[in-house]
């Protein structure tokens, strides 16, 4: 289905344009990241179009190149190195079939995350994978993860990750060898694919420190807190252009300059009515009061079993309140209201 709807993809936003670019086309001083064209030489649209969208013979497997390349843009090099690797691997192949050779594989790993999760906070196997048959096939994912060739499919599996892991080892649990290490990874996975991450992993790790505050595992809090400290150093040391970016690139600037003076009440507006769209078709408030309705009767249901219900709401404040939260700052500090900036949560 998900082939069905790219191969159906018409037209370039600026920014896939840019996603192809930075991922193959060679760094110039002059140019920076923009196009190179020489003066008086003449030009056909198909040629500029494979010059700065596609890999040259000489450069494959350049990821250096992408390095230099996303130093001077705004944005970690996870997903262009992604991109160049396959671009590499099939120099003729058009960037369509680039950006849905790697999507598409992403979003089947998303649904399989989500239907991970359905699954674990208590939802029968059919019900978990038509829940995230819905999600993955639906407009907004499919419009802003899919066949919208940036790095959101890949936030998607970064942020779907991270909640594994603190679902997969409880609070109450004693931290392993594996937890320290997936979690390190995934937090260094999900910096190095978009900055927007490390907003929604702060408050998810608050949520799951509170936790583990409850329950007295002072060891893995110490750990974990260690953990994401190192995770996040050897991101700025694989890629020292991410405190720039972060605090002086003119996106961070104007991060800064939204959470000070930027509307949020109207923009908060807009974002949920997006979410209504690209989500649930528009029927959010129907769809809100069935999902009211059936959590009154799992509550009641569960009512006597104060062990059983405290788990579950464990659960969902692990998951709901760091959505919250994000979509919150986002709607505040984001230089446009698009349900790109939000989908992955």
């Amino acid at each position: 289905i998900l082939l069905g709807f790219g191969s159906r993809k018409s037209g370039f936003h600026v920014d896939e344009i840019y996603t192809f670019g930075l991922s193959n086309h060679p760094y110039s001083e002059s140019d920076s990241i923009r196009i190179s064209l020489a003066d008086g030489v003449p030009y056909n649209g198909e040629e500029i179009w494979q010059d700065y969208t596609g890999v040259r013979k000489s450069g494959r497997f350049d990821y250096a190149n992408v390095f230099e390349n996303q130093a001077h843009d705004v944005h970690p090099p996870l997903y262009y190195l992604l991109i160049h690797t396959i671009s590499s691997m099939f120099p003729k192949l058009p960037v369509l079939w680039v950006g849905l050779l790697l999507n598409i594989p992403l979003a089947c790993v998303v649904f399989w995350q989500m239907v991970w999760i359905a699954h674990k906070i208590g939802m029968k196997k059919r019900g978990a994978v038509l829940f995230s048959m819905f999600y993955v096939l639906g407009a907004g994912f499919v419009d802003y993860a899919v066949v919208f060739f940036r790095m959101y499919a890949l936030l998607s599996v970064m942020v779907n990750a991270l909640v594994m892991v603190f679902l997969k080892f409880p609070a109450e649990e004693k931290g392993n060898f594996r937890y320290y290490i997936t979690l390190g990874f995934i937090l260094l996975g999900g910096m190095m694919t978009q900055y927007y991450f490390l907003i929604y992993a702060f408050f998810l790790c608050v949520v799951y420190l509170v936790y583990l505050v409850v329950f007295r595992n002072w060891k893995k809090i110490i750990l974990s807190i260690l953990t994401a400290m190192a995770a996040i150093g050897t991101g700025i040391l694989i890629f020292p252009a991410s405190l720039d970016q972060i605090f002086g690139g003119y996106r961070g600037r104007e991060a800064i300059e939204n959470a000070r003076v930027g509307e949020l009440g109207s923009h908060l507006w807009n974002y949920l009515g997006q979410m209504s769209r690209g989500i649930f078709g528009g029927f959010f408030p129907a769809v809100l009061f069935v999902l009211l309705c059936l959590v009154i009767v799992y509550v009641r249901k569960k009512e006597y079993d104060r062990n059983a219900l405290r788990s579950n709401l464990q659960w969902w404040c692990l998951m709901v309140l760091p959505v919250c939260l994000y979509v919150v700052v986002i709607a505040k500090i984001a230089p446009y209201q698009t349900l790109r900036y939000v989908i992955a949560v």
